[in-house]
Parts: C-alpha cells; structure tokens; sequence
C-alpha cells in the first residue's frame, strides 16, 4: 500500500511522512510496540533514502526473506517476481521523468503560435466584417495558446497538472 505513495513523491520530488504515517501504523504494529525505531522497515529510513520505492521494495525483499515463517518457495519466487517487476516499473517512470524535451520545441511552438495570431486579423478582414474579426482572433487565440498549455502540462507526465 506504501509502494504507489512513495512513487509518487520520488517523482515529483516530494518528501511527506503525513501520506505514509497512517498505512506504517496500520501495517507495522510490531515496531511501535517494540519500540524498534532504527529498524530497516522504519518510515525515517524510507523517507531519508535517495529512491524511496526501491528502498521500500529492497525492505518488503528483506523482510520477505527473514520473516519467521517462510511461505512456500513457489510462493516466495512468485513474490520475488512480483517485487522485481514492480522496480522495473520504478526504472520506466524515472527514464520518463528524465527524458528531457528540448526547450526549443517550447519556444518554436509559442513563436508559431504568436505569428499566426498576429497575421490572422489580416487574413479575416478579407472574408468577414470588421466588427467580427476582434472576437474571432481572440477566440482563435485562446485555442491555440490553451492547446500550447496542455503540451506543457503533458510534458510533465509526473507533475500535478492542472491543481493548485
């Protein structure tokens, strides 16, 4: 349960022990009780690591392979797998995140934009009245420029897009 929350804030570069506290305290009794606060499993760990899901996955590995009671090794394969394919997850997300746009592709794109708004008032005056060209270049405008928007937003696949 703490694996898509702390995805989540190594991608946006976020650190916040208020998400992960609650799903710690419900799933890691033991280490309040025993007063185990140095443990690998601990949340200060996890949140002081450079990549928290791997950290919190190398920890489920660990805890997975000392664990008193071991399952089956059908089972634990399994679960091995599992945690294995969820750290290549992480290594996607992040060769996304850091797969750079180039900055000129921004710019190209806003001077085409600012070019064609600024020319289209005296393509319109041929083909409409006067009075009608202010509103329509505006409206025009505004779909282009908030079309320009979203491809900045997009460009940040991890960010929080549209929230304040």
């Amino acid at each position: 349960c703490a694996f898509p929350i702390t995805l989540k804030q190594h991608l946006r570069g976020e650190r916040s022990g208020s998400e992960l506290e609650p799903i710690f305290d419900a799933f890691n009794p033991n280490e309040v009780e025993d007063g185990d606060e140095d443990g690998p499993h601990n949340i200060q760990n996890i949140l002081g690591a450079n990549n928290m899901p791997l950290t919190l996955l190398t920890s489920l590995s660990s805890q997975l392979r000392s664990n008193g009671q071991p399952p089956m090794r059908e089972d634990r394969s399994i679960m091995e797998e599992c945690i294995s394919e969820l750290c290549e997850a992480v290594s996607e997300c992040e060769k996304l995140r850091c797969t750079p746009i180039p900055l000129s592709y921004s710019r190209h794109t806003s001077r085409f934009f600012s070019l064609f708004s600024l020319s289209l008032p005296f393509s319109l005056l041929q083909d409409m009245s006067a009075w009608l060209v202010p509103p329509v270049v505006v409206f025009i405008s505004w779909i282009l420029f908030a079309t320009e928007e979203i491809g900045l937003i997009i460009e940040e696949p991890f960010g929080r897009g549209l929230q304040p």
